[in-house]
Order: C-alpha cells, then sequence, then structure tokens
C-alpha cells in the first residue's frame, strides 16, 4: 500500500493540508472550525477536522460535497448541531462527548440521509465495553442505532446483521415525518476503516492519506 508522498501534500493557509478534494486540520486544539477552509465548499469532499475543540460544527452544512468527515476527539456534545450535510456517507465521531443517542440518531438520521459508516468508539451514547459497559448494553444501543438509520451499513467498523437492522426498537420515535427526505443520488466511494487521513500539528502520526486506488 503506497503512501501519497510528502511533496503532494499542499499545506495552506493555517495549516490547512490539502490533497486534492481532500483537507485536513487536526491537532490545533481548535475550537472553531478555521475560516480558509471554508475557501474549499464546493471542492472539498473529505474533512479531518480531528484531535481539536469542537463544539459547533453548523458550518460544515456548507460543505456541498463532503462525503467523509473525521471529528474523532473534539467536545461534540448533545446540545452541538448536525447540520444538513445530505452527500455524507462516513461520519467519525470517535472519542467525543455524546451521551443521549436518541437525540444524536434524530439528528443523524434528519441531516445526513445517506450516511453508511459511523462510528462512535469512546461516547456513552454507543457504550461500548471499553467503557465499561456490559456487552448486553452495547449490543442493545448497537441495535437501537442500525434499526432507527437504516441506511447503515457499519457501526464502530462493525458490518451491521440483520438481526440489529430488524431489531424492534422503541426509544426513537416520530420518524415518519423524516422519511419524506428526498433520497440523494450518491454513490458511496469508501468504507469506513479504509478512510486515512494526514495529521498536521501538535498530533501529527505523520502522511497518512491513501490514494482511493490504492486501498
Amino acid at each position: 500500500m503506497q503512501r501519497i508522498s510528502e511533496s503532494e501534500i499542499k499545506v495552506g493557509i493555517e495549516g490547512i493540508a490539502i490533497s486534492g478534494d481532500r483537507m485536513c486540520y487536526c491537532g490545533f486544539d481548535s475550537t472553531e472550525i478555521p475560516k480558509n477552509l471554508l475557501r474549499y465548499v464546493e471542492l472539498a469532499s473529505t474533512i479531518d477536522l480531528s484531535h481539536n475543540k469542537l463544539n459547533n460544527i453548523q458550518e460544515l452544512g456548507k460543505f456541498m460535497m463532503l462525503e467523509e468527515l473525521n471529528l474523532d476527539n473534539n467536545d461534540i456534545d448533545d446540545e452541538s448541531e448536525i447540520p444538513m450535510m445530505p452527500r455524507l456517507i462516513t461520519l467519525s465521531l470517535n472519542k467525543n462527548k455524546l451521551v443521549d443517542s436518541d437525540n444524536l440518531i434524530l439528528k443523524l438520521r434528519r441531516n445526513c440521509p445517506n450516511l453508511k459508516y459511523l462510528s462512535l468508539l469512546g461516547n456513552d451514547a454507543c457504550p461500548h465495553p471499553l467503557l465499561g459497559y456490559s456487552d448486553e448494553e452495547y449490543q442493545h444501543a448497537r441495535r437501537l442505532i442500525a434499526s432507527n438509520i437504516p441506511t447503515l451499513e457499519t457501526i464502530n467498523f462493525e458490518e451491521v446483521t440483520d438481526d440489529e437492522r430488524w431489531y424492534p426498537a422503541t426509544s426513537v420515535e416520530d420518524f415518519e415525518e423524516l422519511d419524506t427526505l428526498p433520497k440523494s443520488v450518491v454513490s458511496p466511494r469508501t468504507a469506513a476503516g479504509k478512510v486515512k487521513y494526514t495529521y498536521v500539528g501538535k498530533q501529527s502520526e505523520g502522511n497518512r492519506f491513501i490514494k482511493n486506488n490504492q486501498l
């Protein structure tokens, strides 16, 4: 698996790393999405904003082509609004401050109608045994999420099973009106678990951008 060379990465203003339609702004402990990133709202299909202190992500709704989004290790909580992202396919929210799974499900189903790959490790909203929860609690959470977001194919990098998808969960209600949302014709390009990013800044782990044809 060949990595993209450092010469192929363009580092723009405010430390934004750019490789084609992929943008990375990681490890700066930033509380705001950098304004210069908004210059690419018509271009960016992949954005990595991990290892910051973001709580307000409303500006991400301006990215018309966004399909893959990494928000790991931020301060996103139950009060954070998730903007409309109709083309989004892959979303990583590991190690944030999400607790209310019903609230999260409602937001994702309403505003991310094409979401296929979701990761929530390190959040109480998806209580994993690594956080001290039981396997039963984790499996219940997976079933609740999968049965109420029918577009999902993986949760936490594990494939959604038919049993999870058809689980008769009743905690989340009033989805009927949301089912009238128009469906996008977006075709997924990558699967969760295969999306790689470049870290720039304090949390730098070197060049992790991988070309699609090299996955």
